[in-house]
């Protein structure tokens, strides 16, 4: 589980991570990827170990940047050999940087898809990205509608 909550006035994104994929920040100086970011405050899997204790996170959110939450479906989907990994995960991204959020979810579930070879996913292959643009008064604008994408995919099963 990852449980977060954003403060625009104050611009903190709250989280935190009862065992999930570690989500990464990825954040924008001069246009263009600068820093990765994980977001691991939190604790163990919820729900495994009676009376767990859980930190909660907090961390300052720019313009442009990006939260990217992931099943772990996607980091390791399989080629017969390897992991796609969180790696290629952000290189996927960086080659999409600038698009909107739905638009990079498109773009990285294909590349995931195209590194498994045509074999069918093991596990779901679940992709969610929060662009955190530019806020809406410094920008003279409302907020883009399309700051949100959102992706899921289901194993494919075959039968035998």
């Amino acid at each position: 589980l990852f449980w977060c909550e954003y403060d625009a006035d104050a611009r903190l994104l709250r989280y935190v991570n009862a065992g999930h994929v570690t989500p990464i920040l990825l954040r924008r100086a001069t246009g263009q990827l600068s820093l990765v970011e994980r977001l691991s405050e939190g604790g163990p899997v919820l729900g495994v170990l009676p009376g767990a204790s859980y930190e909660q996170g907090e961390v300052r959110v720019e313009s442009g940047d990006l939260l990217v939450i992931v099943s772990d479906g996607v980091v390791e989907a399989g080629d017969g050999r390897e992991e796609f990994g969180e790696g290629r995960l952000v290189e996927a991204i960086r080659d999409e940087w600038g698009r909107s959020a739905p638009a990079i979810c498109d773009a990285v579930l294909a590349r995931v898809r195209a590194f498994e070879g045509g074999r069918p996913s093991r596990d779901d292959l679940t992709l969610l990205i929060l662009d955190f643009g530019a806020v809406p008064e410094e920008a003279g604008q409302p907020a883009p509608s399309d700051g949100i994408g959102w992706m899921t995919s289901a194993p494919q099963v075959q039968a035998t």
